[in-house]
C-alpha cells in the first residue's frame, strides 16, 4: 500500500504520515494505475516518457521484420498490435495537453493516420483459437508471420518446422523469442549480492532441470540449429528495463517451472527456500517487499524467412 499527496496550495505544509496497524504507509511521488503513470503534480511527462521508451524497445522487431520484406499490411498490423496499442493507451486524456509537447513531437505521433484514421472491419477482426504448434489449423500458404513468445523450447522442432513450411507464404517469417531471469540493477554495492542470492536458489533447483531448461539457458541455440530455412539469424543482447516490486520478483520465481517441480515434490522445503530468498533480498537491499526497484531482462530471438 502506498500514499501519494497532491497539493496545489500556495502554502504547502508538511503532511503527517499515515499508519495502518502500526505500519507507516510509504509515500511516493508517482504510481502506476490502470497502465497510466500518475504523479503528485498531475503531469503527464513521466507517463509520456515511459510509453515512448517502451515503444522504442519494440521498434527493433518491426525493423527486423521490414528487413525480411514483409508486406506493408503485415508491418502495419504488427505496429498496431505491439506499438500503437502502447501509444494510444490513455490517449484521450493526455495526447492533446499543451503541457506535454514531448509526446506530441515524437515521431510516432507526427503522422497520426495510424492512430486516428477510421479502420475497415477486416483489419480490426481478430480470431482466437486453441491448438498445438505441431498441428496448426491454417490453410497451406496462408500465413505471413508466426511469432512465439517463451514457448518454442517446448516444441517438437522437426514437426513444427514442417508446419511452418506448410502454412507460411513464400517469404513468410517466423520470430521465436524468450528471456532470462530478471537481474536487479543498482545494488552492486551489497555484501550479499542479489545475483548470488538468486543463483543460490537455482543451485537448489538444479536437480529439476530438464533438456527444455537447457535450451533456454543456451539462448535458443538449439532452436536456431533446428530451423531448416536457410535465411535465418539470431538477435541477441536485447535488454529491457522494468520497474517492479520485490514481491513481484518473488512471484516470478514462484511461477518458474523448476520451482513448481520442487514445490510439487517437497512443498515445505520449497516454501522455506523461497522465503529465505525473499528475506535475504530485503536485508541486502534494505527495502520492503512492496518497494519498487529496477530490473533488467535480457531477451533473445530467432528470426527466419521461408524461401520461395
Amino acid at each position: 500500500m502506498k500514499e501519494i499527496v497532491i497539493n496545489f496550495r500556495k502554502r504547502k505544509g508538511e503532511h503527517a504520515p499515515v499508519y495502518i496497524n502500526g505500519d507507516e504507509i510509504e509515500r511516493v511521488e508517482s504510481f502506476k494505475f490502470l497502465g497510466a503513470q500518475i504523479t503528485n503534480n498531475l503531469s503527464w511527462s513521466l507517463h509520456a516518457d515511459t510509453i515512448v521508451k517502451k515503444a522504442h524497445q519494440r521498434l527493433y522487431f518491426l525493423r527486423r521484420l521490414r528487413k525480411f520484406d514483409m508486406s506493408p499490411t503485415t508491418l502495419t498490423n504488427f505496429y498496431r498490435c505491439t506499438i500503437e496499442s502502447i501509444l494510444s493507451g490513455c490517449i484521450v486524456e493526455f495526447v492533446f495537453r499543451k503541457s506535454d509537447q514531448k509526446l506530441k513531437r515524437h515521431r510516432f505521433l507526427r503522422k497520426p493516420p495510424l492512430l486516428h484514421r477510421r479502420r475497415d472491419r477486416k483489419t480490426r477482426r481478430i480470431q482466437h483459437g486453441q491448438g498445438v504448434a505441431e498441428e496448426m489449423k491454417f490453410e497451406d500458404g496462408s500465413v505471413d508471420l508466426v511469432t512465439v513468445g517463451a514457448a518454442a523450447h517446448w516444441f517438437d522442432m522437426e514437426k513444427f518446422m514442417k508446419e511452418l513450411a506448410r502454412i507460411l507464404k513464400p517469404h513468410g517469417c517466423v520470430a521465436l523469442y524468450c528471456y532470462e531471469v530478471p537481474h536487479l540493477l543498482g545494488y552492486d554495492h551489497c555484501s550479499d549480492h542479489p545475483t548470488q542470492i538468486v543463483q543460490d536458489l537455482f543451485t537448489i533447483l538444479k536437480p529439476y532441470e530438464t533438456e527444455v531448461n537447457s535450451i533456454v539457458w543456451n539462448e535458443y541455440k538449439e532452436v536456431f540449429d533446428a530451423i531448416t530455412f536457410p535465411d535465418k539469424e539470431r538477435a541477441e543482447d536485447i535488454y529491457v528495463k522494468l520497474k517492479k516490486s520485490i514481491s513481484w520478483f518473488i512471484r516470478y520465481l514462484n511461477s518458474s517451472v523448476l520451482y513448481q517441480s520442487y514445490q510439487k515434490e517437497d512443498p515445505e522445503n520449497a516454501k522455506a527456500s523461497l522465503e529465505k530468498v525473499e528475506q535475504r533480498l530485503l536485508n541486502a537491499l534494505g527495502v520492503s517487499s512492496e518497494t519498487v526497484v529496477e530490473f533488467s531482462m535480457k531477451y533473445f530471438c530467432v528470426l527466419a524467412s521461408k524461401p520461395e
